[in-house]
């Protein structure tokens, strides 16, 4: 059975990076600059769901 993965709203750092705000870890984390699946960076003391599901950036 496939997890199905939240979306989160991406807003572009530069021409090469966008970043996520993580409910969970209370920060913003970065990734390349396209929409897709992603996996979290999230920290395992937070417990983050984002950990086991990841989650799909949709770019702003």
């Amino acid at each position: 059975m496939k997890i199905k993965q939240p979306t989160l709203l991406a807003e572009s750092v530069n021409e090469n990076q966008v970043r996520v705000w993580c409910p969970f870890c209370s920060k913003h984390h970065y990734h390349g600059n396209a929409e897709g699946s992603r996996d979290a960076h999230c920290e395992k003391k937070t417990n983050s769901p984002f950990l086991e599901t990841g989650y799909y950036i949709k770019l702003k």
